[in-house]
C-alpha cells in the first residue's frame, strides 16, 4: 500500500500515521480470519486500516466492530462488505458473538475512557479465546506528549497484562519519545500495544 494513505485516508479517523502503518502491518503478519474491534469511530482509524490489510490479505476474514455512538459511512461499508458493524456496549456485543460460536484471533480495542470496560471485556474474552490470539490497543499510554492530554481508558487492563504470565508483548509505540522516521512529527504515538495470548 501507498505510505500517503497513512496521512490522508479517504475516511475520518484518529490514529497517527506510523499507527496506522503499525497497524496495517501487524495485520498482514498475523492474518487473522476473525477480528474483534471495540470502537469504530467514523472507521477510519484501525477500522479501515485493519480492512485494509484483510482486503490486500484476500483471506475471507471478517471484521465485528462496535460503537455505541458513531459509525461509519455507507461509503464505507460498500468498500469493506465483510465489516460486520454493531451498535451496541461492547459488553454485549462480545457476549451475543461469543455467544454464537465467533471467537476472535485477534482483538483490537480503542473504545471509551472508562478504563473497568477494556479491562472486564479482556477478562470475559480470555474465557474463549484460543492460544495465539493477539491483542492490540490503541491510547496505551496515560500521559500524551503529543497534544499534551491524557487518556485513561487502558489504566487497568495495561497493568494487568504486565502482570499477567499469560500475555507476551510483541511490541509497543511510547508517546514520550519518536519511535521511528516514518513522518517528521515530534512524536508519532500516543501509546499503542500488540500482545500474544498463551495459556
Amino acid at each position: 500500500m501507498e505510505k500517503e494513505i497513512f496521512f490522508n485516508p479517504p475516511f475520518d479517523g484518529e490514529m497517527l500515521p506510523l499507527e496506522k502503518y503499525k497497524l496495517y502491518n501487524w495485520v498482514l503478519e498475523i492474518k487473522p480470519k476473525i477480528v474483534f474491534e471495540i470502537g469504530t469511530g467514523l472507521g477510519g482509524g484501525s477500522t479501515f486500516y485493519i480492512s485494509k490489510a484483510i482486503s490486500e490479505l484476500n483471506n475471507g476474514g471478517q471484521i465485528y466492530t462496535c460503537d455505541t455512538d458513531r459509525g461509519p459511512s455507507e461509503q464505507f461499508f460498500k468498500e469493506f462488505q465483510f465489516v460486520n458493524f454493531y451498535r451496541k456496549k461492547s459488553e454485549e456485543f462480545l457476549k451475543d458473538l461469543i455467544n454464537i460460536g465467533i471467537v476472535p484471533e485477534l482483538i483490537m480495542f480503542d473504545g471509551p475512557e472508562d478504563p473497568k470496560i477494556a479491562h472486564n471485556d479482556i477478562i470475559f474474552l480470555e474465557k474463549y479465546i484460543n492460544n495465539g490470539t493477539y491483542f492490540c490497543m490503541h491510547d496505551w499510554d496515560l500521559e500524551r506528549p503529543y497534544d499534551n492530554n491524557k487518556s485513561t481508558k487502558s489504566i487497568m487492563i495495561r497493568d494487568y497484562m504486565e502482570k499477567s504470565s499469560n500475555w507476551e508483548l510483541i511490541e509497543k509505540l511510547d508517546s514520550k519519545i519518536k519511535n521511528s522516521d516514518f513522518d517528521d512529527l515530534k512524536y508519532d504515538s500516543v501509546g499503542m500495544c500488540l500482545y500474544k495470548y498463551k495459556k
